[in-house]
């Protein structure tokens, strides 16, 4: 049993990294699924209950990058208040509905748009929705870095 839960953890963080680039996974909290499904299997003896809760407190962390880093991009190229809630609703829904694509597109379009209604420069807009992309893309570094911060972490916590 020891190796299946062995195995189902190793597949479930490496599922989770490959979240990062392929749509419909999710990324962080399958590598948390995955430290927490070791923890519960060795009854926390391994790994203390307290490190799997800040594993937990920094997979929400990623979760809120993945929400709001487009908004932010928006925000810094100067966009309008209309452009960050279309930005931020388009992208909820079209996440909701296809994902990461959804995601980048919902968010580029909600910016656009917004700028566009607001401005009516087509060119500002353009700018603001690029910002939106920027701030995605930041975003999909900053969830990388955390998530090899989670298995740091846990694996850091399996060897001392």
């Amino acid at each position: 049993m020891f190796v299946l839960v062995i195995i189902l953890t190793f597949v479930l963080i490496l599922a989770g990294f490959a979240g990062l680039f392929l749509p419909y996974l999710p990324d962080a909290p399958l590598v948390f699924a995955g430290v927490l499904l070791f923890s519960i299997y060795n009854g926390f003896e391994v790994i203390h209950p307290i490190t799997v809760v800040v594993l937990g407190l920094l997979t929400l962390v990623v979760i809120i990058i993945d929400l709001f880093s487009s908004q932010l991009g928006v925000k810094k190229l100067g966009g309008s208040t209309l452009a960050l809630v279309l930005s931020f609703f388009l992208g909820l829904i079209a996440l909701i509905l296809w994902n990461i694509p959804g995601l980048i597109i919902g968010t580029l379009g909600g910016a656009l748009l917004g700028e566009f209604i607001k401005s009516g420069d087509l060119k500002q807009s353009i700018k603001v929705s690029m910002g939106s992309l920027l701030g995605f893309l930041s975003g999909l570094l900053c969830k990388g870095i955390i998530m090899i911060w989670l298995v740091g972490i846990f694996v850091g916590a399996l060897i001392f």
